[in-house]
């Protein structure tokens, strides 16, 4: 199993970078093949109809979408900006759809997130969640919500027993939704 990771933050102490660093070194253990991409490293230039119209696709987007084709699974951890979804997440969501084919379409996808905030990020990741699957991507149904991730969160490991509990066993329950959804060989 092929896994993308990343976090949707350019923040190298971002909490959500934490959590993402997590889910690749608990996946690695679990056998996984894990490509950990640092957010700079998908970084687009603004979405323009017209400009992927005439196929005039930015080098950056071609390099993501390669890698995420590469990938059988992905796991995003994106912090929630007003109670939605990052703009540059957004913005490499909007420019990977428009590619013939669609590298994101049957793809695997574990959300979450971690935030200051008590509620944990759930909103943001909901309409996260409507907009790849309107791109053809299978979201795991339950996301892993993080709030105060502050006080549940360390450098390299997560201090809350509930918490690492839940992480676990969604990981878990991941590795097997995408194990059962990947194509089979002809």
């Amino acid at each position: 199993m092929n896994i993308l990771v990343f976090a949707a933050s350019h923040r190298p102490t971002s909490s959500n970078r934490k959590l993402a660093r997590l889910s690749a070194d608990w996946l690695n253990v679990h056998e996984a093949k894990v490509d950990f991409a640092e957010y700079v490293e998908l970084d687009t230039p603004l979405y323009n109809a017209q400009q992927s119209e005439e196929g005039n696709i930015p080098e950056s987007v071609r390099r993501i979408a390669a890698r995420v084709a590469q990938a059988d699974a992905l796991v995003i951890a994106a912090p929630e900006y007003n109670w939605s979804v990052p703009g540059s997440l957004k913005n490499l969501i909007d420019w990977l759809s428009h590619l013939s084919p669609c590298p994101l379409k049957d793809k695997t996808a574990l959300l979450m997130c971690a935030t200051p905030s008590k509620r944990g990020g759930a909103v943001g990741l909901s309409h996260l969640k409507t907009t790849l699957e309107s791109v053809g991507v299978y979201v795991y149904p339950p996301a892993l919500t993080c709030g105060e991730a502050e006080k549940v969160l360390g450098t390299d490991t997560i201090l809350d027993g509930k918490t690492r509990d839940r992480f676990e066993t969604l990981h878990t329950g991941f590795l097997d939704y995408a194990t059962r959804l990947l194509p089979k060989a002809a």
